[in-house]
């Protein structure tokens, strides 16, 4: 059988048992079935391997938000977006900082106690924490775009 559909009969048992998010709007986010299909795995801890999707996809959010406070300064780049946002705007990304933080703190302390009920409930708390997060740093990306665009 396709990893991709042995992936998507286990979440369907998982989603049924915690009341998860539909498969398609989970993967959309965190792209865990494309994940699986290139490393050619069905992973053994679907709930561990979700979570983890999840926590590199905070974390490169982290790094972005990171430089947007504490720029590079070999960077051109991170130089050059620091200018783009005010102390306003920056006090905005140490909140979003705090909140991405929480989870992969939290996230850390569930992959050393490795339960899955608090697994299951992580994912499901994130991924609705994570909507909210998605939309603030859009307003970061999209500034950061415009911004560029008007040194062209």
């Amino acid at each position: 059988m396709e990893v991709k559909e042995t992936v998507k009969k286990q979440y369907e048992i998982l989603k049924k048992k915690y009341d998860f998010p539909n498969l398609e709007e989970l993967d959309r986010e965190v792209g865990m079935l494309d994940s699986c299909e290139e490393k050619g795995i069905v992973p053994e801890y679907l709930l561990r391997y979700i979570r983890g999707n999840m926590m590199e996809l905070f974390s490169n959010w982290l790094g972005y938000l990171h430089n947007m406070i504490m720029p590079n300064q070999q960077s051109f780049i991170h130089m050059k977006e620091y200018e783009f946002f005010d102390e306003s705007d920056r006090e905005k990304v140490m909140l979003l900082i705090n909140r991405v933080m929480h989870l992969n703190r939290a996230s850390l302390s569930i992959e050393i106690e490795r339960n899955d009920e608090k697994d299951a409930q992580f994912i499901k708390e994130a991924f609705k924490e994570f909507k909210d997060i998605k939309k603030e740093i859009m307003y970061f990306t999209q500034k950061a775009s415009e911004k560029w665009k008007e040194t062209y």
